[in-house]
């Protein structure tokens, strides 16, 4: 009965790990929370102690290996993960396992402490020593890299997109958690066979640097591509920029030609119609009227930027056969708080899906785009809403909407929502039959 009660005591004590773990998990999402720390305390507790008891009991009252029992509440355990906070499900995902790999060291480090304190035990018996060591390295961990964490961590699951870099993150994470379990000693006397303890020591410490320096690089290869990806939409910008300069340009020269020549083509129609040439003064005006310039670059609104991007939009519109209609009320107001690359960022993405959805419908059908930028006085917000037709096939989860072109990963939404929330405000995406709708709000002042 006494030797149950310690197998309880000590697995119980085992299983407090998930505390530094869940903080772990939560330090990189604490932009992505949905409720507050207030809200998912009870969660979280009731979570713990359920794992505590079925482990505990399960190892104290069944021939079960703990770790068996305790692999299968990982699955409770990520849901619970996945229900407080709202980010792409492989972000979750590779987020809980890192945790779960950094707490793996932390158990291995425990082993070799109690191997040493009780030299007769093995994996999986923990002593109670063994236990509250392996809580105190798990916690010292935690604090250690919490910082780092919570800063570089939530800056790319906020900006970084692209689910195959994450997948990344996963694999390594599962070789780091393959090797911490398969390294673990049955016995801890196998340890002190020749030099097994000084291997698994250096081993255990190698692969932990490796981790360190695998993750460090991550990060650095995970940052290179978001700075690589708002490079690529400021060239853009720059490149519709230059196209509509040009554009202008052209009017300006075609027009100014046009004055200057203007004097001579008055004297010929003169000319013409004194001599009572009735047919060749026609012809002679037709042609007059082709030299005109087709037509004047449409002017949307006073920002530069912005107008290039539309008038560019406008372009792919009219040669798709794209019913396009833009109402623009900002007086740049929107300077105040958006930069030019950050309010085409928003406007760009949503047309671009916009553009693309339309070019799934086929030629005949209604093809349709709307979009409203406003700056209100009165609510002191700028409102940017669009919507446009589609053939109605989404691919949502959890809320975020998913390209569902081949290859596509829908990074323009996540793009759009980053951007809102940066500056205090919403993107929100939602569909209503065969409409798919965009509405983002951010605060001017």
């Amino acid at each position: 009965m006494n030797e149950m009660l310690s197998r309880f005591v000590n697995e119980a004590l085992s299983c407090l790990i998930i505390v530094p773990t869940t903080v772990l998990c939560l330090l990189p999402m604490k932009d992505k929370m949905k409720y507050s720390i207030k809200n998912v305390l009870p969660l979280f507790l009731g979570v713990l102690v359920m794992v505590t008891v079925i482990v505990s009991g399960a190892t104290a009252l069944l021939p079960v290996d703990p770790k068996v029992v305790f692999y299968i509440l990982l699955v409770p355990l990520f849901l619970a993960y996945r229900v407080i906070v709202d980010a792409d499900i492989v972000k979750c995902f590779a987020t809980f396992l890192l945790s779960f790999a950094i707490m793996s060291f932390c158990k291995n480090y425990a082993i070799m402490i109690d191997a040493v304190i009780h030299p007769e035990l093995g994996v999986p018996t923990f002593s109670t020593d063994g236990a509250l060591i392996q809580l105190g390295i798990s916690c010292a961990v935690t604090a250690a890299i919490a910082y780092p964490v919570a800063k570089y961590g939530s800056h790319l699951i906020n900006g970084l997109p692209y689910r195959r870099v994450w997948l990344i993150s996963i694999v390594m994470s599962l070789m780091f958690i393959g090797f911490n379990f398969t390294v673990q000693p049955v016995h801890y006397q196998t340890l002190y066979l020749n030099r097994v303890f000084l291997v698994y020591i250096l081993i255990t410490t190698l692969m932990f640097v490796m981790l360190v320096l695998m993750y460090t690089v991550f990060y650095f290869i995970a940052s290179a591509l978001l700075k690589a990806g708002k490079d690529k939409e400021h060239i853009s910008v720059l490149e519709m920029q230059k196209k509509q300069y040009d554009a202008q340009q052209k009017y300006l020269e075609d027009t100014s030609r046009i004055r200057h020549d203007f004097k001579h083509s008055i004297i010929a129609i003169k000319t013409l119609a004194e001599d009572g040439d009735i047919e060749e003064l026609k012809s002679y005006l037709d042609n007059y009227i082709d030299t005109f310039p087709s037509r004047s670059p449409v002017r949307y609104c006073g920002n530069y930027a912005l107008n290039a991007l539309l008038s560019h939009f406008e372009e792919q519109a009219q040669q798709h056969g794209i019913t396009l209609r833009l109402r623009i009320d900002t007086d740049n107001k929107e300077e105040a708080v958006l930069s030019d690359d950050e309010l085409c960022c928003i406007v760009g993405n949503i047309l671009e899906n916009a553009v693309k959805a339309s070019l799934m419908l086929p030629e005949n059908n209604d093809r349709r785009i709307s979009l409203s930028v406003k700056a209100d006085d009165a609510s002191g917000n700028l409102y940017i809403v669009a919507e446009n037709n589609f053939n109605g096939k989404v691919r949502c989860e959890g809320g975020h909407y998913y390209s569902t072109t081949k290859g596509g990963n829908g990074i323009g939404l996540e793009s759009v929502l980053f951007t809102a929330e940066k500056h205090g405000g919403t993107a929100t995406f939602y569909h209503k039959g065969k409409v798919f709708c965009s509405d983002v709000v951010i605060p001017l002042k």
